[in-house]
């Protein structure tokens, strides 16, 4: 993971991104399957595994360790920046996401998964998958500029 983290570029914060996913990558392969953790809830489970990966990305997308630690502090409530956290309140109860986080839910926790949709294809499944394509590229591309990430480098 760390060299995973150099190939996204040569930055410290890369190397910190591909290091945290390799401590917790260890941490999950030296415990193994666990009789205490399996009877932890599902949801439980991807909660944890969700709050981890999200804030590790922050060193993914940050300038520095500054920006990163900035960015950190803002989302668990602790920067004095309050502009910071109002911005990242006012992405988080937009329209547009206030509809879509019940929609993955749903996705997630109700609906089969990939693997057992596709034991069978159908020319219904293959239409809605081009249609949730088509849909998703033009929701992206009517959105403002968002450079390409590996254009910055």
């Amino acid at each position: 993971m760390l060299i995973g983290g150099l190939w996204h570029g040569a930055q410290w914060t890369f190397i910190a991104w591909g290091g945290i996913h390799g401590f917790f990558l260890v941490i999950e392969r030296l415990t193994g399957p666990s009789k205490y953790l399996n009877s932890w809830p599902r949801i439980l489970k991807i909660g944890i595994t969700f709050t981890v990966i999200l804030f590790t990305w922050v060193f993914f997308r940050a300038e520095n360790f500054e920006r990163a630690f900035f960015y950190l502090k803002a989302m668990i409530g602790l920067s004095d920046a309050t502009p910071a956290a109002l911005i990242l309140m006012s992405q988080v109860t937009r329209p547009i996401v206030l509809f879509i986080i019940p929609i993955s839910f749903v996705c997630t926790f109700v609906l089969p998964n990939t693997g057992q949709i596709l034991q069978r294809l159908t020319i219904g499944k293959v239409i809605t998958g081009l249609f949730l394509l088509i849909l998703s590229l033009s929701m992206m591309f009517t959105q403002e500029f968002n450079p390409f990430l590996y254009f910055q480098f």
